[in-house]
């Protein structure tokens, strides 16, 4: 039986992903990355890309926010609502179809089981079935260490965000207190979950999985690429 899995992460331009395997920070990726890169065209935004990905269709999706004709009204694809239609526009089996899992995406790929996916968030057990969420909670060195790091995580955005304002860095986005927050939960909460349900993924032998890598800054750049 074939087996697929596919972990995607964006925010990082090939020189920056260069400059990372030469620092050996992406050394498990390093075969893989010096076969080929992938040029994202038009629209360069996550959903457009995972549509292309998950269901071979990114038409569907013209731009991160877009005028909706038929609704009369403004779509934006990372809100649940929005997704649900999108997806059910799109024509054609997807690439998780067959026994596929998908975790932490905006589109299902025709997966038998999806977790944390927007298009499905608003659905009966929209999150996904509970089981594979257990070891999160029942391990005893899990969740308290991924609290303890998002509590870290929100430290540090606030230490960074007050280096910016001294050193008068521009450009630079208005970083509220919900952002302080948006950061500890996704770089560190939901990435610890998420490898709980690949790992869970993996331990049942599904065919193939696709998961989207969180956690990547798109405005403070890792150590390897600033010290570059």
């Amino acid at each position: 039986m074939h087996t697929s899995w596919v972990t995607r992460c964006d925010t990082r331009a090939e020189p920056a992903l260069k400059i990372a395997q030469h620092a050996g920070s992406l050394s498990f990726s390093s075969m893989e990355c010096r076969r080929k890169f992938y040029a994202e065209p038009l629209p360069s935004t996550t959903p457009a890309s995972q549509a292309g990905i998950l269901h071979g269709n990114d038409t569907e999706v013209p731009g991160f926010r877009f005028w909706d004709r038929d609704l009369e009204r403004l779509m934006v694809p990372n809100k649940p609502a929005d997704a649900a239609i999108i997806e059910s526009r799109m024509q054609g089996e997807g690439l998780l179809r067959d026994g596929g899992v998908a975790i932490s995406t905006a589109f299902t790929g025709g997966a038998d089981e999806s977790f944390l996916v927007f298009s499905r968030v608003l659905k009966k057990r929209g999150l996904g079935s509970g089981a594979p969420f257990i070891p999160l909670f029942a391990s005893p060195f899990i969740l308290p260490r991924a609290l303890v790091l998002t509590v870290g995580e929100m430290v540090k955005e606030v230490w960074q965000a007050r280096r910016q304002r001294t050193r008068n860095v521009l450009p630079r986005i208005k970083r509220e207190w919900f952002y302080v927050a948006l950061r500890g939960l996704t770089n560190v909460l939901l990435r610890s979950t998420n490898l709980v349900l690949v790992t869970d993924a993996m331990r049942r032998g599904v065919p193939n999985y696709l998961r989207r890598l969180r956690g990547l800054r798109r405005d403070c750049p890792p150590r390897w690429a600033r010290a570059a």
